[in-house]
């Protein structure tokens, strides 16, 4: 599908950037794996090698099957990036259900409606993102034709504003698991979590963001046709999972604090009025 592209590059004269970026492309063509969009995000199984390309295994090179037209690539992204939100949505339910105060198992058609729920949160998010990324790109392009100083300015508010609304995109979907709300009630609950703690919530993300990435560096190290590399993947699913049950437990401690301050404000106005 990229040989149009690279005979393109051929057809330009030659000098290093051309060189270069031919290059990559056919690095790139080699080594993508299609099944790292099964690791969806915000919500999905978290995966020690999504993002790397490793042409060889444990049991020799790698097996390579290449889709030929854009249809079937087309529908290939659409089945794993469906997939990788239904395993996404049982992964969460399951983390939920073992890290609640009851314990109990969840029934058939509350797991069903995480799930479902799961893939609308997703689509949701993916909304907000078109909605804001096209009028921003359209913005920095025309900053940049007027001041790239201006641009880089612009981009660096856009991150800042990134970071601040991170907190409430990590924890949009703990709702949906933990008290069954649907996807847009669990988005505002969210929000209204990190209005009353986002230092705290901030620095919670930050810790797990370090650990887990830290930790990585470690998984990593051993090369990609060692069977050491289980151990990695093993070490890589039990901080991830851990790390997630964490969160669950933060999100579900910080709702009932935050209800029993509310409550305790409705009492005092209540007594105040009367």
């Amino acid at each position: 599908m990229l040989q149009p592209l690279i005979a393109a590059f051929q057809l330009l004269p030659v000098s290093p950037e051309t060189t270069m970026t031919q290059g990559v492309l056919l690095q790139f063509a080699r080594e993508f794996n299609l099944l790292n969009i099964l690791r969806t995000l915000p919500i999905g199984i978290p995966s020690l090698l999504s993002g790397t390309m490793p042409l060889t295994n444990p049991f020799g090179n790698a097996i390579w099957y290449e889709s030929h037209d854009s249809l079937q690539f087309s529908t290939w992204c659409i089945l794993l990036v469906v997939a990788g939100w239904i395993g996404g949505g049982l992964y969460y339910n399951w983390i939920s259900r073992v890290t609640s105060p009851a314990g109990s198992a969840s029934p058939t058609h509350h797991t069903a409606h995480a799930v479902w729920q799961t893939i609308v949160l997703s689509l949701l998010w993916m909304l907000i993102a078109l909605v804001i990324a096209i009028p921003v790109l359209l913005l920095l392009g025309t900053l940049a034709l007027i001041s790239p100083s201006l641009a880089q300015f612009a981009m660096l508010l856009g991150l800042f504003f990134f970071l601040w609304t991170l907190p409430a995109i990590f924890f949009s979907a703990h709702g949906i698991f933990a008290y069954k709300q649907n996807a847009v009630t669990s988005i505002l609950s969210s929000l209204r979590m990190i209005r009353f703690t986002l230092p705290a919530s901030g620095l919670f993300i930050l810790s797990a963001f370090l650990i887990s990435q830290g930790l990585d560096l470690l998984w990593r190290v051993p090369p990609s046709n060692s069977w050491m590399t289980l151990i990695g993947i093993a070490g890589h699913a039990f901080i991830s999972s851990a790390l997630l049950a964490a969160s669950f437990v933060y999100y579900r401690n910080v709702n009932s604090w935050i209800q029993l301050i509310l409550e305790k404000f409705k009492t005092q106005a209540t007594s105040a009025r009367a």
